[in-house]
């Protein structure tokens, strides 16, 4: 019987963003999903992962943003009991990752695939958006007309960060109950990729499921002011074609913690690489070389981890710190 009482009511791991972490306690993984940052390759990745048989696997794969969400596949934090899960966030030695995004592109990707490729798609999150913007409603708003980027750009920054659809909503939201350990920008999934195959014992690769701009390479002037019919080849339109100097400050503005993160994060990985590639630059003769630090141990001492804990991440977000209960890191 479905619980009926409101998600303030309910326990952390069935209220939004924690439910919808994956655990994998034979690996020790958990994946915070964030919507439009890898989300879709990554999920798939935790099914492929997870000791479910072939045959379930298959089924879950299918649609693995439905199945995952509307049944009890185990691969869930809503799927577990609330010991369980509080000891999945607790327990030391765990690898607790996310992906963050600049949201300058975040928002390009949300657009581009719900408003244009598939607006006219049914059960998607875009009817509320395109009414608002249309004044109408829901049930009545043309979504084969749409709304252009400019139009669903003012109406993102004239709402509540908590009332935004999770594909669009501020990624800061995502941490207001699990730190994580280990955290990815979208330019260094390689790294993601490694650190896992290395804790794994096996070799890791991360798809490109679902992504809307796979050569992002056209530049489009004024395509903010187009309408998603009048938008040729949207997949491969660079992001910055939908963006003035004052629309790419607003959102600056609006998702300021978002982009504190991504930039904390992104020179964290870039500073990774760069030591992994000195390292492997070595000469071969004289003093021998410090070993490249194994990847638990690398991300102990980054920055984004001694400014930006569990509290810090929730102060970001305008959040009051936690009250207790399961946090890490």
């Amino acid at each position: 019987m479905p619980d009926t009482r409101p998600e303030s009511a309910l326990p952390f791991h069935r209220r939004w963003p924690s439910l919808q972490a994956m655990p994998l306690p034979q690996h020790r993984l958990l994946y915070l999903p964030i919507a439009k940052n890898a989300c879709t390759s990554l999920k798939r990745l935790t099914v492929e992962l997870s000791p479910l048989p072939a045959a379930r696997k298959a089924e879950i794969l299918h649609d693995v943003h439905t199945v995952t969400d509307t049944e009890a596949t185990g691969l869930q934090l809503k799927d577990h009991d609330a010991a369980a899960a509080a000891g999945f966030l607790a327990e030391p030695g765990w690898m607790r990752f996310a992906v963050l995004r600049d949201p300058h592109d975040r928002l390009v990707s949300a657009y581009v695939e719900k408003f244009v490729i598939r607006r006219e798609r049914k059960g998607l999150s875009t009817a509320p958006v395109v009414a608002a913007v249309q004044g109408c409603a829901p049930e009545d708003a043309d979504l084969g007309r749409g709304v252009r980027f400019r139009d669903f750009l003012a109406h993102v920054l004239a709402s509540p960060a908590e009332s935004l659809d999770p594909h669009w909503r501020p990624q800061i939201h995502s941490f207001a109950e699990i730190a994580c350990t280990h955290l990815y920008a979208m330019e260094h999934l390689d790294l993601l990729a490694a650190d896992l195959s290395g804790r794994l014992g096996q070799t890791v690769t991360i798809g490109a499921h679902n992504r809307a701009r796979p050569v992002p390479d056209r530049l489009v002037p004024e395509a903010a002011t187009l309408w998603p019919e009048e938008i040729a080849e949207p997949s491969r339109i660079d992001p910055a074609s939908f963006y003035d100097a004052e629309s790419r400050a607003l959102v600056a503005r609006y998702f300021a913690a978002d982009l504190t993160l991504h930039r904390s994060v992104l020179a964290e990985n870039r500073a990774r690489v760069a030591l992994a590639e000195s390292m492997s630059q070595a000469p071969a003769s004289g003093p021998a070389p410090t070993p490249a630090p194994a990847p638990d141990a690398a991300v102990a001492p980054r920055p984004w981890r001694k400014r930006l804990s569990l509290n810090g991440l929730r102060r970001l977000a305008g959040r009051p710190a936690a009250p207790g209960g399961p946090k890490t890191g």
